[in-house]
């Protein structure tokens, strides 16, 4: 069970109260980078980067940056 709300937490954190242009942003060339290697995934790249930010930002706003 616990394991389920951790993955739902992440998934789906609550909305930051930070403006989107506050957040702590990752270096998309290095994002861009690190996708070419075997078995990387935005995923496992957003994962880290909320590791590194203490959740900063939902999966969803991340691929959004990632996008654009």
């Amino acid at each position: 069970m616990d394991d389920d709300v951790r993955l739902e937490n992440r998934l789906f954190p609550p909305p930051s109260d930070r403006p989107s242009d506050e957040r702590p942003h990752p270096d998309w060339a290095l994002v861009h980078r690190e996708l070419r290697r075997p078995n990387v995934t935005l995923m496992l790249l957003w994962e880290e980067h909320c590791d590194a930010n203490s959740g900063s930002s939902s999966y969803a706003w991340f691929c959004e940056r990632y996008k654009e």
